[in-house]
């Protein structure tokens, strides 16, 4: 029997923000717990996650989305408490972490959300998908229900989840620090061979932090990640 992830905060003051946060920004929201073990979602219907993997797998490929998102998670707590990054699919995500007793104890995950012109989007995932015109289908109908966002909006929307996740946290000093300091020099990625990709404008940072695995072989990343 797989034992219970534990969990250090108020859950149920946690599992009201997914909600809030959900039910205001349209965007997909999830909790983690230290572990990263998924804790509760809202906005978990049929979303291009799902999507996405069956494609990837229909061409051919796999995602290891849940690793860029532990990722992401990681990361939050590095850069001072909030990060911005890309999926494989180069639709953006944003993590926040709770503190509690000065280490992370969990985590908020919002994503994905589209910031680029949906035409242009599909044209450009074209190649990847082409070889599967049936799910290249399923995939737009997807897309055409995801939340849309400028890269200013991440931005704030980001800031936002930074909050939530403060009040349900204990102590945030040691991430108020972080974030008074430049962050580091170098960039601890998950996986080798992760090519650095240019940051839509409006947000700035590293990116390179994740990898798409396609027939069993890791290429360079289709997503990168964007320090906050």
């Amino acid at each position: 029997m797989k034992k219970a992830p534990e969990v250090r905060f108020d859950l149920t003051l946690a599992k009201g923000i997914v909600d809030s946060y959900y039910s205001l920004s349209g965007v997909q929201s999830r909790l983690y717990a230290s572990d990263g073990s998924l804790l509760y979602q809202q906005g978990s219907q049929k979303t291009c996650c799902d999507v996405c993997q069956k494609v990837a797998e229909a061409a051919g490929g796999h995602f290891r989305c849940e690793q860029i998102h532990l990722h992401g998670i990681r990361n939050a707590e590095q850069f001072g408490g909030r990060y911005i990054y890309f999926c494989p699919m180069h639709m953006v995500y944003y993590a926040s972490p709770i503190i509690i007793s000065g280490s992370q104890a969990g985590a908020f995950v919002c994503g994905p959300v589209l910031i680029m012109e949906e035409d242009d989007y599909l044209e450009e995932e074209a190649e990847l998908l082409q070889a599967d015109p049936e799910g290249m289908e399923l995939f737009r109908r997807a897309v055409e229900r995801l939340p849309k966002g400028e890269p200013k909006q991440m931005n704030y929307l980001s800031q936002q989840l930074f909050a939530d996740a403060v009040y349900v946290s204990d102590s945030v000093q040691e991430l108020l620090i972080l974030r008074s300091k430049p962050g580091p020099g170098h960039d601890q990625r998950l996986y080798p061979a992760a090519e650095t990709q240019q940051c839509p404008p409006g947000l700035s940072g590293e990116a390179g932090a994740g990898a798409a695995v396609h027939g069993g072989q890791v290429q360079p990343d289709r997503g990168g990640a964007i320090a906050q």
